[in-house]
């Protein structure tokens, strides 16, 4: 399901419709695939298919089918569905008027839907309940388990939303609770999802499936606040941060700067703001810029760690470890427990001539090391020392770890190689 609507998001319309066949393979009750094949069938001009799909969808659950659409607004920004090409939208155009005078429930939504990829929003359902998604008349004194296992089963996450209201059994087996936590998350109420998993027994709410579940709703709510925050103003210096961030995280470096700048000029007293900008271009190697950067956050926040090993380590990059080692230690005095820190004052220490001093840092360091880099750099450490059988077993480890390195990257190129190509349309 959710491989199909990236690929649909992604204009691979034939590829995204084989996966919702897929799912409805799997799970014929499948509320989601079944609009999203409706979707295909739609924008594929097969008018019919597209309109029998969803008729049963609303069946249902009208108000989720709305929402699956994007014609129902959430308020978390999850509603407006990927805009279709211009083209596609040209051929559907002559459909309005046709669906428009068809009186079914199908024929509206499609219309409905067809006006919004139009850009016009006022069709967009109220916060009116459907009929097809009205509550079980046992909600007043909330759901049975039998009662939540039936709309499961059929996929009315709008009903399952109610019963969450109105109450949850307290003896909801986990496997069940952590579905009405997926279905939740379907019908957008994500703070009612994240308190269901509160409800799970202790022995079940560290596990990695809960921790998955619980991830997915701070996500959901984090985009929500995302959101609220461009509302509230789309030039704040903390939607600049905020985008920012999310670009760093995404490779995007040179975004990461454009936006970190900005926040910059709009709030330049901003804590870690100066970092943020400073860390990327030194990671871009743009010393100088970098430099500035990192100095000015030192200047408001003297003891920042991440700044201060930024700048150690720059000076490390042009071979001056007298200048990067005070920046060192004073990082490691604020970030004690940070191996890389530990990892580079051996280096500083080495480059210096003092091996012992740079024995002690490296045997610190080495518990991280995921490609044999340390274990090399406290052998050459042991070799200046003249300790030759401590040298060659450093060598060794080096050696084993830089060969296990380079085959995990060369089957992670070929797995993200195999992604692409069955990714590409024919």
């Amino acid at each position: 399901m959710e491989l199909g609507e990236v690929l649909l998001h992604a204009g691979k319309v034939s590829q995204a419709g084989r996966e919702f066949a897929e799912e409805l393979q799997l799970n014929p009750q499948s509320l989601c695939a079944l609009v999203r094949r409706g979707e295909i069938e739609f924008i594929q001009e097969n008018d019919d298919a597209a309109l029998k799909d969803w008729t049963q969808a609303i069946a249902v659950d009208e108000m989720q089918v709305e929402r699956i659409l994007g014609l129902r607004e959430t308020g978390f920004g999850d509603s407006p569905s990927e805009q279709l090409p211009s083209a596609v939208l040209a051929k559907m155009e002559p459909l309005s008027t046709e669906l428009r005078n068809n009186n079914i429930p199908a024929a509206r939504v499609a219309a409905a839907f067809l006006a919004a990829q139009n850009g016009n929003l006022s069709h967009l359902a109220n916060d009116e309940t459907p009929v097809g998604s009205q509550p079980l008349e046992s909600t007043s004194e909330g759901c049975s388990g039998t009662d939540i296992d039936r709309l499961l089963r059929q996929d009315r996450f709008s009903q399952i939303a109610f019963c969450a209201k109105a109450g949850l059994p307290r003896r909801l087996p986990t496997e069940q609770r952590t579905q009405v936590v997926n279905a939740l998350l379907q019908a957008g109420d994500y703070e009612a999802a994240l308190r269901t998993l509160d409800g799970l027994p202790e022995i079940d709410s560290k596990s990695l499936e809960t921790s998955y579940w619980r991830a997915r709703c701070y996500e959901k709510l984090a985009t929500a606040t995302y959101l609220r925050l461009y509302q509230a103003d789309p030039n704040s210096y903390r939607w600049h941060q905020l985008t920012g961030d999310i670009e760093a995280a995404k490779g995007d470096d040179g975004k990461a700067i454009e936006e970190y700048r900005a926040a910059v000029l709009l709030k330049p007293s901003l804590p870690n703001l100066h970092y943020s900008l400073g860390h990327l271009l030194w990671k871009d190697l743009k010393v100088p810029e970098a430099r500035i950067e990192l100095e000015a956050e030192l200047a408001s926040n003297p003891h920042h760690a991440g700044a201060l090993t930024d700048l150690g380590d720059s000076y490390l990059l042009e071979h001056q470890p007298e200048k990067a080692l005070p920046y060192l230690t004073s990082a490691l005095a604020a970030d004690a427990g940070n191996p890389d820190i530990h990892r580079d004052l051996g280096t500083a220490y080495s480059e210096l001539g003092d091996y012992r001093k740079a024995e002690e840092e490296l045997k610190i360091a080495v518990s991280t090391d995921h490609d044999g880099s340390v274990h090399y750099k406290l052998a050459r450490a042991y070799q200046a020392l003249g300790e030759k059988e401590n040298a060659s077993r450093e060598f060794a480890l080096s050696t084993s770890l830089n060969r296990e390195s380079h085959s995990k990257l060369e089957k992670q190129t070929q797995r993200l190689a195999a992604i692409t190509n069955s990714t590409q349309d024919p």
